[in-house]
C-alpha cells in the first residue's frame, strides 16, 4: 500500500519500480480475464505483452506468469490450456531476455563457492584462501 502515495514515490527509485510493476500486472490480470471471458487471441497477445514489460520493471512479476493458466484450469479447454502453457514459457522467455540484456551491463565476477555469495574480508580471508 505504501507504494501507493505520491511523497514515497517520488523520495524512492524501489518505489517508483514497484508501482510500475503494479499497474502492469493490474492490466496482465485485466488482459488474461478478458482474453477468458471473450476468448479471442488479441487478449492473449496483448497479455503477454504486458508481461514482457511487467518483468521489465521488476523481475518479481514472473511469478505472476501462473495466471495464463488460470482460464484453463477454469474452463478446461484444450486451446486454453496451449495458450496458458505457451503463455507462462513467454514470460519465461521474457525473465531470461531481460536479465541477459541487463546483466551486459553488470560485470560478473569469476569467484565460486561460497566465497561467491559471502566474500570474506579480515584476518579471515587469508585462512580462507
Amino acid at each position: 500500500m505504501l507504494a501507493f502515495l505520491p511523497g514515497l514515490i517520488l523520495a524512492s527509485q524501489t518505489a517508483r519500480m514497484y508501482i510500475f510493476m503494479l499497474a502492469s500486472l493490474a492490466a496482465l490480470a485485466i488482459l488474461i480475464f478478458r482474453w477468458e471471458r471473450t476468448g479471442k487471441t488479441r487478449d492473449f497477445v496483448g497479455a503477454v505483452a504486458v508481461m514482457w514489460l511487467a518483468v521489465q520493471f521488476q523481475t518479481l512479476s514472473l511469478f505472476a506468469g501462473i495466471l495464463f493458466m488460470f482460464p484453463a484450469l477454469l474452463h478446461g479447454r484444450q486451446r486454453q490450456w496451449v495458450l496458458g502453457i505457451v503463455g507462462v514459457l513467454m514470460s519465461a522467455l521474457a525473465f531470461k531476455v531481460i536479465d541477459e540484456w541487463t546483466g551486459q551491463y553488470y560485470p560478473q565476477t569469476t569467484t565460486t563457492g561460497f566465497a561467491s555469495i559471502m566474500p570474506a574480508t579480515g584476518p579471515t580471508a587469508a585462512a580462507l584462501v
